[in-house]
């Protein structure tokens, strides 16, 4: 995790919470990846130390539906809340 680099605040700030949290075992995570005929990432699954209250957490992702079109549904009442303020600090 040590070389890997977020392009966006919020990428950024996910790193940087991972390498506080896995301290000097952040540098040595072993991962598997598998990406597709066109070269999209489509799976991840990650052992991240640390991230669960100072446990190690299994971290899996599943990346599907490459341009296709997609439909968005804004959140309101009761499934809106406010970020606590550290979400928006640098």
């Amino acid at each position: 995790m040590t070389k890997a680099h977020g392009a966006t605040v919020g990428a950024q700030k996910f790193l940087a919470h991972l390498l506080k949290a896995g301290a000097d075992r952040s540098s040595a995570v072993k991962f598997t990846a598998s990406i597709n005929q066109d070269g999209y990432l489509t799976e991840f699954d990650a052992t991240l130390p640390g991230i669960d209250n100072g446990k190690d957490g299994e971290y899996r992702v599943n990346l599907s539906g490459f341009a296709s079109p997609v439909t968005l549904t804004k959140p309101s009442g009761s499934k809106v809340i406010d970020a606590p303020a550290a979400s928006y600090e640098k």
